[in-house]
């Protein structure tokens, strides 16, 4: 099912000649807040000092794997993530003492399948991942679903781009691509209210169904268990307050 000839070829980032991303309208940053693109470790590795999906640069990766083996330092923990697209990666979590990192951390066992949501980072020449939240697999399906997002976040990039002519908005990819993954009216509507949100601590519930009084309760904490899960946000001070990954 992971076979480096279905999901390696043609799917991934060559690096930049001369060590870097030449600096064109193309690859220049592009403005606006981006949501959790879906990839694959052989993207990351194969990319050049930005990680860059078509002329976006991306902000926020997911990637699903098999946690290989796990370290335990003083200030950090480091685990080595193989998603057999061809390469392994190393992720990090910095530690702290707080209830959410002790489930981080938790979550972190040998030889289990993985859902990692973080942002790429170089240090010495060498790629990793700066992990913010980590789920383990309760269906393997999540595996090829993965795989099938991967895949289509490349080909509407690709498409929308040349039906453009020119580098797209970073919003209108979200929201294609949001819509796409399978996002229902409700669910966005929920993720936007967070995501709107400028508070560093975020919202509570009561604060979403203020903002959203057509929207049951229990569909909107059944939302943000989804979103929470997909990575789309996370808790902040605890576990009653969220915020979006992408905000600005």
């Amino acid at each position: 099912m992971w076979n480096d000839s279905n999901f390696g070829g043609g799917f991934v980032t060559s690096p930049a000649k001369g060590g870097g991303a030449e600096e064109t309208p193309q690859r220049r940053k592009q403005g606006g807040r981006q949501n959790v693109v879906p990839c694959t470790i052989a993207q990351i590795i194969q990319s050049g000092d930005e990680m860059m999906l078509g002329s976006i640069e991306v902000q926020y990766i997911k990637v699903i794997g098999m946690i290989v083996s796990v370290i335990q330092q003083s200030t950090r923990v480091s685990f080595t993530l193989d998603d057999r697209t061809g390469c392994t990666i190393e992720g990090q979590i910095f530690s702290t003492e707080s209830d959410e990192q002790v489930k981080l951390m938790s979550q972190l066992i040998e030889k289990t399948y993985v859902r990692v949501v973080g942002s790429v980072r170089t240090i010495d020449g060498k790629k990793i991942l700066k992990v913010f939240k980590v789920n383990a697999l309760h269906d393997l399906n999540e595996i090829s679903m993965h795989m099938t997002e991967v895949v289509y976040s490349h080909l509407a990039v690709n498409a929308m781009e040349s039906k453009k002519g020119h580098p797209m908005e970073t919003s209108n990819f979200v929201g294609d691509v949001g819509t796409a993954m399978g996002l229902t009216t409700e669910q966005k509507m929920v993720f936007e209210v967070v995501r709107n949100c400028m508070d560093e601590g975020g919202l509570t519930v009561q604060d979403i169904c203020a903002a959203l009084p057509s929207v049951k309760m229990s569909a909107i904490t059944d939302i943000i268990e989804f979103l929470t899960n997909e990575g789309h946000i996370y808790t902040t001070f605890d576990d009653a307050h969220y915020k979006a990954t992408d905000s600005g």
